[in-house]
């Protein structure tokens, strides 16, 4: 079925490489711009400010 071969391909690229790790802003703007290169948060501090995150290498 043609039209599941975007997801198909998308799930076997998953999870990427990882790369560095980094503090960053808990804001959406922020958030937004590592979730469109590929990266994904692996903790939020205790006061809510900030995440830690991982960028794909």
């Amino acid at each position: 079925m043609p039209w599941l071969t975007p997801g198909h391909t998308a799930r076997q690229a998953w999870p990427p490489v990882p790369g560095e790790t980094a503090d960053l802003p808990a804001r959406a703007d922020v958030l937004l711009r590592l979730g469109r290169v590929g990266g994904w948060v692996e903790s939020v501090a205790n006061d809510g400010k900030t995440v830690r995150a991982v960028r794909p290498a």
